[in-house]
């Protein structure tokens, strides 16, 4: 029993570290393609649906300079000791305090805090885009109480952001088929986007 106990927790463990390396691995790259590309600035998207937590519900659509996204992931990527990795990129505690203070952030708060960069916690869906290309969430009148009052977070979802189209819209800005780089698609010409 607690052969098999460790094993699950060790899969998890795997699991958790591979999604963290994943998500800056993410985030390098795309900085890399935006100091290349003359890009000063970057916003942070998040997968809004019943399962966001209140730390990426917050983040998403926040902007940040890509200068210190570049600078602060050459900190965590040049640490081999874990105990600084996780001074260098924290996660906001999600207690009901720590959410408060994190609330109390401002831009440059965040930035002091190195909060500008996902993961924010474990198996975070956050990524980096181009400034402009985040989805805004706008509920109209109709959705007014069922936001308040919601019984099936799925039919929600589903209400909000329909088949999340601009999820496939940011991916093929970032890894777009015959893309030459992260950020520039390589097909050129007025194709259509959704071929």
């Amino acid at each position: 029993t607690l052969r098999a106990a460790g094993a699950k927790r060790g899969s998890q463990y795997l699991g958790l570290a591979a999604n963290l390396h994943v998500s800056r691995l993410s985030s390098a790259g795309f900085l890399l393609e935006a100091t290349a590309g003359g890009i000063k600035e970057y916003q942070v998207s998040e997968l809004l649906d019943s399962h966001t937590c209140a730390v990426c519900r917050r983040m998403h659509g926040m902007t940040f300079p890509v200068a210190q996204g570049v600078q602060h992931l050459a900190q965590v990527f040049g640490t081999t000791d874990p105990i600084a990795l996780a001074n260098l990129a924290p996660w906001p505690k999600q207690t009901k305090a720590g959410l408060a203070a994190f609330n109390r952030l401002d831009q440059a708060g965040l930035l002091d805090a190195r909060f500008h960069l996902p993961p924010y916690h474990p198996n975070c869906r956050g990524i980096i885009v181009p400034v402009g290309t985040v989805p805004v969430l706008e509920i109209d009148e109709s959705l007014a109480g069922a936001v308040a009052g919601i019984t099936e977070p799925d039919v929600l979802g589903e209400r909000l952001f329909g088949n999340r189209k601009d999820l496939s819209d940011t991916a093929s800005v970032l890894f777009g088929a015959g893309a030459v780089s992260a950020l520039y698609d390589g097909r050129g010409g007025d194709e259509d986007p959704d071929a």
